[in-house]
This record gives C-alpha cells, sequence and structure tokens, in this order.
C-alpha cells in the first residue's frame, strides 16, 4: 500500500463542510452517485456529484461522523458549488454548514499523537482513506491545530511536490485539473466512487447505461516517462504520430528517475502493450499504481 513516512505529516489542502440532521445521509444518497447508506460511522468513501446529463459537477470525500453527521472534504475551489448541492433539499430534516475556521492535519501515524500528549478537546480524530493510503488525520480549529503542530519537527512536513507525487502515483483525480464538467465518471477510471446497485440519484441513469450497455470514448490513465521535464497541461499524447489524448496533470519523481504523468488517452487504445510519446519522449502505460513512496528519499 502506497503511504508516507510515519513520522512525516502535511496540512489538508481541502475544506470541510457538515451535513447535519436525521435526513442527511438519505438525502446524499439521491444527489450522488456513492452509496450513502451503507456508510458506518466511522467510515468514509469518495463521490461524485452530477448533473442529469451525467456530468462531473463535483468530486469529494464523505465521512460519517456520526448518525446524523457527515463531514464532506473538498477542494476550496468546488465549496460554494457543493454548498448549493441543499438547493435540493425538499422535506428532508438536513442542512449544510460550512466549517469556516477548521483546519486538518495528516500524520503518518497514531504514535505522533501518543507520543506528543493528548489532543485539544476541540479536535476531532479520524482515520480515512487519502491517496489510497490509510491517513489519521486531525481536525479542530485553526488556532487549535496551529498550535499543536508546532511540535512536530518542519523538516517531517511533506512539500506540495511530495503531496503531487502521492496524489498522481495513486491516479486520484483533482476537480479543475484531471476532471471537469465535460468528463463522464467512468472516463476517470475512479469507480469507487460510483455504486451501481444503489436506488437512483441525479444523473444516474446515463451513468448506469454507460456501464451495463456501452462504455466510455477516453480513460484518465497514468503514465511513466524517463525524462526530467515535466509536461504541461493540455501536452498531447501520441500514438504512432497522432494525438489520442492530452496530459491533465504531471510531476517529477525521484523514485523512478522520472515523470509520472495522468492523462486521458481514447480507449481504444487502452492496452498495456502500447507506448506512447509525451512531449517527445517515449511514456508507458501503468497498468498499477506505482509502489511505495516512504520516506524523504522518494520525493
Amino acid at each position: 500500500m502506497m503511504s508516507f513516512n510515519s513520522s512525516q505529516w502535511f496540512r489538508a489542502p481541502e475544506k470541510k463542510i457538515r451535513v447535519i440532521g436525521k435526513d442527511a445521509r438519505v438525502f446524499l444518497n439521491r444527489v450522488l452517485t456513492q452509496d450513502c447508506l451503507t456508510l458506518k460511522v466511522g467510515e468514509g468513501a469518495y463521490t461524485f456529484q452530477c448533473n442529469s446529463k451525467g456530468r462531473v459537477l463535483s468530486f469529494f470525500y464523505l465521512y460519517l461522523l456520526k448518525d446524523e453527521e457527515v463531514w464532506i472534504f473538498c477542494e476550496p475551489s468546488l465549496l460554494s458549488r457543493i454548498l448549493s448541492i441543499s438547493n435540493f433539499i425538499i422535506l428532508e430534516d438536513v442542512r449544510f454548514e460550512e466549517a469556516l475556521d477548521d483546519l486538518g492535519v495528516v500524520l503518518g501515524s497514531k504514535t505522533q499523537i501518543s507520543n506528543d500528549g493528548v489532543l485539544p478537546t476541540t479536535c476531532v480524530q479520524i482515520n480515512r482513506d487519502r491517496w489510497a493510503s490509510e491517513c489519521l488525520e486531525v481536525w479542530g480549529p485553526s488556532s487549535d491545530i496551529n498550535h499543536w503542530v508546532m511540535r512536530f519537527p518542519k523538516e517531517d512536513e511533506l512539500s506540495q511536490d511530495a503531496l503531487s507525487i502521492l496524489r498522481i502515483q495513486s491516479q486520484t483525480p483533482t476537480y479543475g485539473v484531471d476532471v471537469t464538467e465535460e468528463n463522464f465518471p467512468q472516463e476517470t477510471n475512479f469507480l469507487k466512487a460510483l455504486n451501481f446497485n444503489k436506488g437512483c440519484y441525479i444523473g444516474q441513469e446515463i451513468i448506469a447505461r454507460i456501464h451495463f450497455r456501452g462504455h466510455v470514448n477516453k480513460k484518465l490513465t497514468l503514465f511513466e516517462i524517463q525524462h526530467h521535464e515535466i509536461p504541461r497541461h493540455g501536452t498531447p499524447i501520441l500514438y504512432e504520430g497522432k494525438e489520442v489524448g492530452q496530459v491533465t496533470s504531471a510531476t517529477f519523481s525521484s523514485k523512478i528517475h522520472g515523470v509520472i504523468a495522468l492523462g486521458y488517452i481514447q480507449t481504444a487504445h487502452d492496452r498495456k502493450d502500447v507506448i506512447f510519446s509525451i512531449a517527445n519522449q517515449p511514456a508507458h502505460k501503468c497498468v498499477e499504481a506505482i509502489g511505495d513512496y516512504k520516506g524523504s528519499s522518494a520525493w
């Protein structure tokens, strides 16, 4: 499993929304692609929010804190869009609240808490899946969190470049970069954010039709490029001299002494034996997510 070193930490890049009320899960279940009714307290899952045409409006993580309270973790740019989901409330007992002052810290190990004293009473500890790793997170008022993390060595804080490696090598898309309103959920290849056994939700008819009767024309794919130059967003992906897709995200990884990148390619070329070209360099499609990135030497 991909993870970071047990002594490392970083500040969570997301905003938090609280969805509260006895109908919170029922309401979310009828507007999102994930099965919110089967979540147990202390569990979470990724989900898509789609429009009636099955296109992706947002992508985020749900966490069931308690029976009548769901936390949503999202990109800051998606905050207003996700809050607007409340416009679909009819008679349900549910409300959306932005956690204005909350800040999260992601830790590599529970020992970081046990070794450094008791958490402030205002903070909450959760376990969640982040970039294909099981992470320990602490959320609370920013003043308390900022004071608490002062006990952690600054040199153990992961850089933005390191976080980009963790995200890309786990094939986790970022909304507005790797997935937009032009995409169907299945095009992202992030199928664990979909549930095909639940009841109706917004966009379900189109999404189910693609799953059971058809296919998408392109898929988000992880590439490995043995070169130091990082291709820009939108760089063409070529096969036998013809453009078959475009890069969406890329970063350099010293682990492979090259570049890892996400990009959409035409489904017809989604084969493991194909060698592509990105920025005039050979690019190999990764069949599985790239292995462990533990320790500072991996960055």
